[in-house]
């Protein structure tokens, strides 16, 4: 397993858009963590083009999407919920502020 940071861009922008994208990336696995409105840590055996692939379908081409594997560091310039938090540290990330 390896937790993957999944980052957006919308252009139109709906509630329904942004709730079908959440819900792609939930069924990919149930060990997640939403830290902004377009961006998602997520813990799973896929690899980022496996992800990349898998979420796809629901952007167009004026839409940006990155995938990336976490690396062994996080910060911020704000502190996480402590639903974040907590999952930061079940899955071995500190965060440093």
């Amino acid at each position: 397993m390896a937790v993957y940071l999944i980052a957006y861009d919308l252009v139109r922008a709906s509630h329904d858009d942004y709730k079908n994208v959440h819900e792609k990336i939930k069924e990919m696995s149930n060990d997640w963590a939403r830290i902004q409105l377009s961006t998602f840590l997520i813990n799973t055996t896929l690899r980022a083009k496996e992800i990349k692939n898998y979420l796809a379908p629901e952007f167009n081409k004026n839409e940006k999407l990155i995938v990336a594997l976490l690396g062994n560091e996080i910060s911020g310039l704000h502190e996480f919920s402590d639903e974040v938090s907590k999952w930061l540290a079940k899955n071995g990330y500190p965060v440093i502020l």
